[in-house]
């Protein structure tokens, strides 16, 4: 039996309109987010049974809190699956964001939510988002994901007891090997949770008010406010033993404002990237190239002179998902030369867009090649809007001849 390394198993969390799948989008918040984890394999009818068994055990770690509407989708490695209606069955206080939304923040008792559960050969992913209005008809939702370990190969049985936090982070693949003996399981929870808080943290920082917020707590306020927040810094410096241990060394930012974090896999090096902001966030590799005395300096400033499609190109992505199979992504960034409007933002000169094109085989049509493109403007301190936009194959024949002829527009025009 082959196990899903961890590599394979990133989630990539999309935050984006949810206007039709084939047209170009461009939003203001809040709007409807679609949240969208890729992994292995899926399968949801052997745990549709656990909902309730697993909302008693619940322990909140972190939390995305967004905006959502009541037709928001959630889809898993790119299909529509099933929406779970569920019910609270005991209330949790969140005092850790209660700060970020400026109220207190608790699940009770009775608080509608909805549930989707996906599992693999050695664990389940279970996604929740608890929609919680408030008396003045404000809805927020917390969603976050969690990672049930402990199913058997021939996925039978309930998983052990115990949840803990994986997204945004690496972790070797002995990492998700839960241990057989009893006495060690527990040990083994605790020492998931230990290295998941070391894990490097994205700060986000509210140009007015210092309003702070982190990558696993997400603020998206109403008005002029939500537009204003941006990317402050990669704040943590932790021991780079610790940090090799855990699969990520963190590193400072570039220029642009793109987080980043190493991760090593036996032979296997990637530099992640964190694409933050209102709009759009998402993980996704790019090869490293060592250079002796240098560590990854040489790479970042790289990364922020690539000026055209021809930047950052990552073959085996997610190679083991059977639904597909991703063959390159690329990204670039571009500078602005003069002011440009575009449906929902203003980009001003100076101001730089950050481009992704990922190719994938869609192996259930036929092995059909897809394109999508994704766009992304983030502001500075003067509180211009983030916005993102969408394409894909099925309303571009040529997506990356579309972003190419795109980028001559809006920085010639």
């Amino acid at each position: 039996m082959t196990t899903t390394p961890a590599w394979g198993i990133q989630r990539e969390l999309i935050m984006r309109a949810s206007a039709g799948t084939g047209e170009l989008a461009t939003h203001e918040f809040p709007a409807a987010w679609e949240v969208r984890a890729i992994i292995g394999d899926l399968d949801l009818s052997s745990l549709v049974a656990e909902v309730d068994r697993v909302l008693g055990a619940l322990e909140i770690l972190h939390g995305d809190l967004v905006r959502t509407e009541s037709d928001a989708e959630i889809r898993w490695a790119g299909m529509l699956r099933r929406l779970y209606d569920i019910r609270v069955v005991k209330g949790y206080d969140i005092t850790a964001l209660a700060d970020a939304v400026h109220r207190p923040f608790r699940l009770d008792a009775g608080d509608r939510a909805r549930a989707v559960l996906t599992h693999g050969p050695k664990q389940a992913h279970l996604l929740i988002a608890i929609d919680h209005a408030y008396g003045d008809g404000q809805t927020l939702a917390l969603v976050f994901d969690a990672i049930l370990s402990g199913y058997t190969a021939r996925r039978v049985g309930a998983p052990t007891p115990g949840l803990n936090w994986t997204s945004f982070r690496e972790l070797t693949e002995k990492d998700f090997q839960p241990q057989d003996e009893a006495d060690d399981r527990q040990r083994y929870f605790d020492r998931m949770r230990t290295v998941a808080r070391r894990t490097a943290e994205i700060r986000y920082e509210h140009p007015v008010g210092g309003l702070r917020a982190t990558t696993h707590q997400r603020v998206v306020l109403d008005g002029a406010t939500s537009k204003a927040i941006r990317t402050n810094a990669a704040s943590a410096q932790l021991p780079l033993g610790e940090l090799i241990t855990a699969g990520m060394l963190a590193i400072q930012p570039t220029e642009l404002d793109l987080p980043v974090a190493f991760a090593r896999h036996g032979r296997r090096s990637a530099l992640w990237f964190r694409a933050p902001g209102s709009a759009y966030e998402n993980l996704f590799s790019a090869p490293v190239r060592h250079q002796p005395g240098n560590g990854l300096d040489p790479f970042a400033v790289e990364l922020s002179a690539v000026p055209t499609l021809d930047g950052l190109w990552a073959t085996d992505f997610l190679s083991d998902d059977e639904t597909y199979e991703l063959r390159r992504y690329a990204s670039s960034t571009f500078p602005m030369t003069r002011p440009q409007r575009i449906p929902g933002a203003t980009v001003v000169a100076d101001d730089r867009l950050f481009l992704e094109l990922f190719e994938y085989t869609d192996m259930q049509e036929a092995q059909e090649r897809r394109y999508e493109v994704f766009i992304m403007a983030w502001t500075r301190d003067d509180g211009r809007l983030f916005f993102n936009a969408h394409v894909d194959s099925h309303c571009v024949p040529d997506p990356a001849d579309y972003l190419a002829r795109l980028v001559t527009a809006i920085s010639t025009s």
